[in-house]
């Protein structure tokens, strides 16, 4: 009987052990649950400014995983089917998972929610485990991992589908990996780890790694000073570097050779000035909430006014670290930086960073970490006399992330019921459309708004026949490149959205153009919004108009068309130094001798009756080896995980037995 009760009350506390472990976590997946619930609830997809130009790649991707028909280079599902490069120079190992997520998923409401499980609970978690490795308690971990998700990047993920989100939850790892540095003397530089990290980073989003290992530089210089062993701390951080360089070596090769054989069309130029930190009631993009700016004030000012106070000189000295260097570069992605001047000085990060507000991925991780820290500080024990200021901080931090969440709550509501600021054009009456030079003129504006009762009105029409009536709509996009088509047909949105047939047919409702990657014709400056006005007349026109039919064959993409006579004609391809073209069996040699296309289009001699062309993307043979070594490292990689793992289980059960 005595026996039984042990066994019992062993069992109890086993499971309280296990639930006290679980309960940060499921605190997280509840955090990611009242994020989803109101699309949970509605049913809706939020389609944005960056939606359909990450939906292009995802399901390129997608369609070649499902068919069998790779193409790491040439797209040909997406973008029109005209054999554009985007994925092997954005973030290719990301785009693959994407894709398998789609296939999973089925549809594109379903992706959405399980990307944001999958975004929600790697930044989550990842936030948690930096600040227990700041030494910082459950509570306060737990607390601060739920303010990360309901700032920033995730959130711009729900709203806007920003790519840079997908890098922002992998920020945190990565400054494990920095505090580690300045902790461990006698191992500083955990090469494997960091490597891992960062691999993983220039594998989802270039400007991400950038300013990451930027970031980590506080940490490596202050490590070095403390470390034990300053040549092996040296050896360890070549060893990361030359292994990150090798596992994401497709990205860095692929960039290489697109970029020094081709004329690419630059990127949208933005205002930097008009994209910095500024401060409101929502937490998204560059808007931070003015309690949260409140609390980061105090979480700078603590470690420097009371880093003496308590006995462990260690925490407080990080603590220090991680809030300066946080507090430094939020102060940097603000208004009150002189982003006009740095414009005028330096016009080409108005293209390659093109929004300050990015380095919050940064800024916020440390300042929550430092949060994180200062909260445990003053609520331990040793906090004499200060306890009941540490859980009034605790509380009043709390409240700032309900707050945040309430204003997240708020505006998700809002961007799902009417789908998207996407669909809402800025003009109070229907008229002719001509501010948008290259878009005709003949088609007219439509101003609408969807209801709560999912009725939609236009000008007290039914939104159902708008299209019939109206034609179709031009809207110029104020940021992020030209939106080409919409509709005012919600009820097909939905259905596209909801709907495996209708994953593809989404791309002809609404059509956003990217000059992203697209190679241009000549050595003269052109403008993002020409590129744009370029594609439209000479790729997704001629691919809308239903005269030629596509089919994709192992990496090639296959057009046919027919002919009236035997002519010139410009086809709705996209072409590289490194893309091959036939047309009837024969190799197209100079394809842009009478192209009048800014975008590198062909222009082919028809004959009478069908027709057929072939494009097809050869890399280089040096790229070919930078995608070998990358594989190989991966698998090299893989196999010592594997390794690791079954050799450390092997050996812990055999020391249990």
């Amino acid at each position: 009987m005595e026996e039984q009760k042990n066994s019992s009350n062993e069992l109890i506390l086993k499971a309280e052990q296990l639930f006290k472990w679980l309960a940060p976590y499921l605190v997280i997946a509840l955090a990611i649950y009242l994020l989803s619930i109101i699309q949970l609830h509605n049913h809706r997809t939020i389609i944005d400014i960056d939606t359909m130009f990450h939906y292009n790649r995802f399901y390129d991707v997608s369609q070649q995983i499902k068919t069998g028909n790779y193409s790491y280079f040439q797209t040909n599902y997406g973008f029109n089917q005209s054999g554009r490069v985007v994925n092997a120079l954005y973030g290719p190992m990301i785009a693959y998972i994407n894709g398998f997520l789609i296939l999973v998923a089925g549809t594109w409401f379903n992706y959405q929610i399980i990307s944001y499980w999958v975004l929600g609970l790697i930044g989550g978690i990842g936030m948690y485990q930096l600040a227990r490795k700041a030494k910082a308690n459950k509570v306060a971990s737990a607390l601060v991992s739920v303010l990360f998700l309901n700032i920033g990047a995730y959130q711009a993920w729900i709203d806007h589908t920003n790519m840079i989100a997908w890098g922002a939850v992998l920020v945190p790892y990565a400054f494990i990996e920095g505090l580690n540095m300045v902790q461990d003397h006698d191992r500083p530089i955990r090469w494997i780890r960091l490597m891992l990290i960062m691999s993983l980073i220039a594998q989802t989003h270039v400007i991400s790694t950038i300013l990451t290992a930027l970031g980590l530089i506080p940490f490596a210089v202050y490590g070095f000073v403390k470390a034990n062993n300053k040549r092996q701390m040296i050896g360890r951080l070549l060893l990361a570097v030359i292994g990150t360089t090798l596992l994401s070596s497709n990205v860095w090769g692929a960039l290489l050779m697109i970029f020094t054989k081709n004329h690419i069309a630059p990127t949208l130029a933005h205002s930097l000035a008009g994209n910095a930190v500024s401060s409101s009631n929502n937490t998204i993009r560059d808007e931070i909430s003015r309690m949260l700016v409140l609390v980061f004030l105090i979480q700078v000012l603590y470690p420097t006014i009371a880093k003496y106070n308590f006995k462990d000189k260690e925490f407080n000295k990080i603590n220090l670290l991680v809030s300066l260097e946080g507090f430094i570069i939020f102060a940097i992605s603000t208004v009150y930086f002189p982003w006009k001047e740095v414009s005028s000085y330096l016009p080409i990060l108005r293209t390659y960073l093109q929004f300050p507000h990015r380095f919050l991925i940064l800024a916020y991780p440390l300042l929550l970490v430092g949060l994180a820290m200062t909260m445990t500080q003053l609520t331990s024990k040793e906090a004499v006399g200060v306890t009941g200021i540490g859980k009034a901080f605790m509380i009043f931090t709390a409240f700032v992330t309900m707050q945040n969440y309430g204003a997240n709550y708020a505006r998700i509501a809002d961007h799902s019921i009417n789908l998207s600021r996407i669909f809402v054009v800025n003009q109070s009456k229907k008229g002719k459309y001509s501010k948008n030079v290259g878009v005709p003129s003949s088609e007219d504006m439509i101003k609408y708004k969807h209801g709560l009762t999912g009725d939609e009105l236009i000008y007290g029409e039914d939104a159902k026949d708008a299209d019939a009536k109206y034609g179709k709509l031009y809207i110029s996009s104020g940021a992020r490149g030209l939106l080409y088509k919409n509709t005012t047909n919600i009820r097909a949105v939905d259905w596209a959205t909801r709907t495996k047939e209708g994953r593809f047919k989404l791309f002809d409702l609404i059509e956003k153009i990217n000059p992203d990657y697209l190679p241009v014709r000549g050595k003269k400056k052109v403008t993002a919004e020409a590129v744009d006005r370029s594609y439209i007349k000479h790729v997704v026109k001629p691919q809308e108009s239903g005269k030629y039919k596509y089919s994709v064959k192992e990496n090639k993409l296959i057009i046919t068309w027919k002919g009236k006579k035997r002519a010139r004609r410009n086809l709705p391809l996209v072409m590289y130094k490194q893309s091959h073209l036939t047309v009837n069996d024969k190799k197209v040699k100079h394809p842009f001798k009478h192209s009048k296309s800014k975008v590198k289009t062909p222009v082919v001699m028809q004959k009478k009756g069908k027709n057929q062309a072939v494009l097809y993307f050869k890399a280089s043979p040096a790229y070919s080896w930078t995608l070998f070594l990358a594989l190989a490292s991966w698998i090299l990689l893989l196999g010592f995980g594997i390794y690791y793992l079954f050799s450390n289980y092997i050996l812990t059960k055999q020391l249990n037995n």
